[in-house]
Formats: structure tokens, sequence, C-alpha cells
């Protein structure tokens, strides 16, 4: 049932209706909202023994929502208003407690069959801790609050941030849970061109618990950050159209283990092309200008487009399709520790401002960087690089490309199984005897200590007072995974084939 609702800007559409495919739905679906948007302040639940269909941009302020293991939440897309699109402002909490047995499963209302990326605009989870934006962003009088973009008109303005600028501000700030949720099919176009992603987080605190969660057909990014500290571990971002990880506006949090699996037929449009991680600094003309983002990501296994299973390995992709693995930007930097980056076009790292990478403002250690060339492909916009790439206890292997005669060389110079690119049903355990076995590095301050501090002319710190380095494991391994799963449990929750599910 539907907890009731009070003090909303209008009153929510309640109706019980057929289910999309067009006969009687197993379970009841209950439609909140009306099109364009509603605010509810009153401590709701969705049930699992109910359908909820999102219609316009659904708003929780001064309330907390909960939704119940194996709880199914759909969106409209936005035909006739806006599309469904659930927000959680800064004084709301999330408490979307799913199971690996009973995931939490959000995604389109269209039938099975006839779903598509951007059927709905997905999540917009807000805080309070310190985001890196410049003050009166869009024209808002407001320091350092920042404010989601391409809002369509008649929906209010969407806020995030502490509202002062001082990282330690709200750092430990905790806005609720999520855990063994699916988020498909998400990403609809707003005002001005702007997207939503699947899973958007605006200062979030890391007192906040986000694991085992998976983005799938997003027509944008799978994962925004946009400043905040939030940590996460288990993510999973499957045929993502844009970028799968994208940090943004001071962003500090950690995730370990996490997954992209690029599909070569799937990707943006855009001129920087598709890519597994994006990082960016802040809104562009931040007045905080000393404070960089520093995400930090640990065992991540990153699976780009070209591999030996893929059909079209051989295909040259054009800038605005496919690029690079990471791309790191102005005013980021971002540290990947103990992952294997492969299977991308032309870089494996691509740094836009090759001094950031010398004034170590971004560190990668302990990570394989596999490069296929099949395009001509190095490791960076940096010559000559390997050497530079050594100095930070990585290894790099070029592989001889992935045709027909070379079916398993980017696989094995890897260390992934062949069908860590069978994207109809990937394995990323490891194989025996896989180099991602062995040569982990947990050297850095980041694993192991919280005062140190960058080398001049930047004083940036490396590691932070707000976190506890107990949250980052040291497994045998590198990557997401070892020769098991271990505990991603993927065989009980992920679902690589939403379009088929009936979702009745």
């Amino acid at each position: 049932m539907l907890a009731a609702m009070v003090g909303a800007c209008n009153d929510p559409v309640d109706e019980i209706t057929e289910d999309g495919v067009g006969q009687a739905a197993a379970l009841p679906v209950r439609t909140i909202g009306n099109g364009t948007e509603i605010t509810i302040q009153t401590n709701t639940t969705f049930d699992s023994d109910t359908i909820y269909l999102l219609d316009g941009f659904v708003k929780f302020k001064n309330a907390t929502l909960t939704i119940q293991p194996g709880t199914i939440v759909k969106g409209t897309d936005g035909s006739n208003g806006n599309p469904g699109t659930l927000v959680i402002e800064r004084t709301a909490i999330l408490d979307a407690a799913g199971t690996a047995q009973d995931p939490i499963i959000f995604t389109s209302n269209k039938p099975a069959g006839q779903r598509a990326a951007g059927d709905w605009g997905g999540i917009l989870w807000l805080g309070n801790a310190f985001s890196n934006v410049k003050a009166g962003v869009n024209g808002a009088p407001i320091n350092f609050l920042g404010n989601i973009e391409g809002v369509p008109p008649g929906v209010s303005p969407i806020r995030y941030g502490s509202g002062v600028g001082t990282i330690n501000t709200n750092a430990t700030e905790n806005r609720g849970t999520l855990t063994y949720a699916r988020i498909e099919f998400a990403g609809s176009i707003l005002s001005e061109g702007d997207e939503t992603n699947s899973l958007t987080l605006g200062g979030v605190g890391n007192g906040t618990t986000i694991h085992h969660v998976q983005v799938s057909f997003s027509s944008d990014d799978g994962f925004e950050w946009f400043g905040g500290t939030v940590d996460q571990k288990y993510l999973l971002a499957y045929k993502t159209a844009d970028d799968d990880f994208d940090t943004d506006q001071g962003y500090l949090g950690r995730t370990q283990y996490a997954i992209c699996q690029r599909d070569p037929d799937i990707f943006g449009t855009g001129s920087g092309g598709s890519r597994g991680f994006e990082a960016n600094g802040d809104d562009g003309d931040a007045q905080n200008l000393i404070f960089f983002a520093d995400p930090l990501f640990s065992h991540v296994t990153n699976v780009g487009p070209n591999g030996p299973i893929n059909p079209n390995c051989t295909r040259t992709y054009a800038a605005n399709e496919y690029n690079d693995g990471v791309v790191v930007r102005d005013k980021s930097k971002i540290d990947i520790f103990n992952s294997v980056i492969t299977g991308y076009p032309r870089h494996a790292i691509f740094y836009e401002f090759p001094n950031d990478y010398f004034n170590r403002l971004t560190e990668t250690q302990g990570s394989l960087l596999v490069v296929p060339n099949v395009v001509g492909a190095s490791v960076s916009n940096l010559a000559p690089l390997p050497a530079s790439i050594t100095n930070r206890q990585n290894q790099v292997a070029s592989a001889l490309g992935c045709g027909a005669l070379n079916a398993t060389n980017v696989a094995a110079r890897s260390g992934l199984k062949n069908d860590a690119w069978n994207i109809a049903a990937p394995d990323f355990t490891l194989p025996a005897g896989s180099p991602l076995l062995a040569d982990t590095v947990y050297q850095h301050p980041r694993y192991n200590t919280n005062n140190l501090l960058g080398p001049p002319p930047f004083v940036i710190p490396r590691a932070y007072s707000f976190q506890d380095p107990s949250f980052l494991e040291r497994p045998a391994f590198r990557g997401a995974m070892g020769t098991t799963d271990g505990n991603w449990q993927i065989s009980l929750w992920v679902e690589y084939d939403p379009q088929s599910q009936p979702y009745l």
C-alpha cells in the first residue's frame, strides 16, 4: 500500500490500471504524479505487492521514501508531460534496501520488447555535502549550491550541495540506503538538450549506504556524481550510451569493485565519444579553483568495445563514437588502483592536460592497461608515456589487434576470459593463471592513512579525515573479481536482458 501523502504541490494521481502490456497485471499498478511535478512531504512506503508508476517529476522533501525489497518502480516516457523521474531532495531520505534474492527494480513503463534507453528520467538523489560549483550558478543567488541542469519549464529548481565552500561540511551526512537495485532504460532528454542519467548523486555524503547497483541501457551516463563524498561498492554499468562513471564538481568519494561493460554498437554521438570514465573538476568557472575533484576507484574491470567476441572488433570508430577507457579533464584528478582497462579504440587513459599527470594530480597504481592497436591506439596523449606509467607501478600490454587471427590476444593480455566480451552473458571471473591474480599494489596513502598532502604547486589532500581507510578491502586479485564472483552474487540480482522481462 502507499502511505498517505500530504503537502504536495498537486494531489498525486492514485489509480489502479491495467499493465502496459495490454493484459491484466499480476500486481496492481499505482500511478504517482500528474505528468508535471509533485512534491511529497510525508513518509511514504512503496510495497512489493504493488507496481508504482512515476508520472512526471516525483519529488520527496522533508520525508523518507521506503522501498521494500522486490518492489518494481516504473517511469513514464514524458510523451504527455515530463518523464517519470524520482527526486530525493536534500531534506529527504531514501531507504531502498533490496536484497540479492529480492532486488528493487526501477525500469521503463513500456512493454517487453518495446523498451529503449531514455524511456524515463532515472533517479536524482541529492544531499548537502560540498560541491565545487560557482557562486550564483545558473543565475541563482546561492553560493556553492548546485542545480540540476535542463530541468523542464514548470519544474522548480533541484538543488544540491552544502552552500559553503569547505570539503568537510556535511561530508559524513547520511541520505539513506540503496542496495541490490537495478536501474534500467533511464536518461530522458530534458529541456535544452540536457539528459538525466540512470543514477545521479549530487552532494551526497559518505554516511549514505550504496552497494550492489546495476544500471543498464542508459541514454546518457550510468552513474554520475556532482560533488559530495559518498562511497559505494559493487557497481555494474551495462550497455550505457555515454559514460559509465562520470565524476564532477569536486567529488571526493570512493568506489571499490566496479564493472564497465560496453556494447560495440551502443555509444553516444557527442564531441568526445563514449568512455568508461569521465573525470571533471567543476562547473567550468568555480571560484574555489585550488580544490580539485579527487575520486578513487579500486578494483575495476573496464571492458571496452574491442575484444575477442565482438563481431565488430575491427571496425574503426569515429571520434564522436568511442574513444577512451578513461578521460581526465580540467580541475580533476582520479585515482584508479588495481584495475584493468582494456578494449578501447584510442586510449586506455587520456589526459587533456599532461602536466596534471606529471604533477601527480592523477594517479594509477597496480593497474593493467591493455591497448589493442586496431586504430593506432596508444596509452595516452603523452609521449613517451610508458616510463611514466611504470613510475606509477602499472603494467602496459600492447595487443596486436582483435581480428580473426588474434581473437584471443586482447583477452589473454588483459588477464580476462573471452566471455568478458560476451555482451549477452558476460563472465568477469578470472581464468587460472591470469596475471590479474597477482601483483596487487597497496602502497598508496589512500589505502593506509588520512594525512598525506600532494606535492607543490598544489596542496591537495590525497586522503581525507572524514574517510575511513577500512572501507577499502585488500583482495589478492586485480579487477572487479577473482576466480569466483565472490560477494557480487551476480546470478541472483543482475539482469542482462531486461528487454524481455514482463515486470507484471
